[in-house]
C-alpha cells in the first residue's frame, strides 16, 4: 500500500482511489482518511475525479507528504 502511495503520487495525475480499492479491497480512506485530510488542511493534497494528487505546494514539500503515508 505504501509503495502504491509513494509511486502514485510521483505522478502528476495521482493514486486512482478506484485503482486503490480494486487492488488492495478496501477504500483509500479506510486505510489513509486521516492522513488524506491532513494533508488536504494544509494544502498539500487535493482530490479531482477520483484521484489524489500532490498540489505544487505538496510537490515541494514532498517529503512531509510521502511520510504521512507510512504504515507503522
Amino acid at each position: 500500500m505504501e509503495e502504491e502511495m509513494f509511486l502514485g503520487l510521483r505522478l502528476m495525475k495521482g493514486v486512482s482511489t478506484d485503482r486503490f480499492n480494486d487492488r488492495f479491497g478496501c477504500p483509500i480512506e479506510t486505510v489513509y482518511g486521516d492522513a488524506i485530510e491532513r494533508l488536504k488542511k494544509k494544502g498539500l493534497l487535493a482530490e479531482h475525479d477520483g484521484r489524489l494528487a500532490m498540489t505544487q505546494k505538496g510537490i515541494f514539500l514532498g517529503n512531509d507528504v510521502f511520510e504521512a503515508f507510512l504504515i507503522s
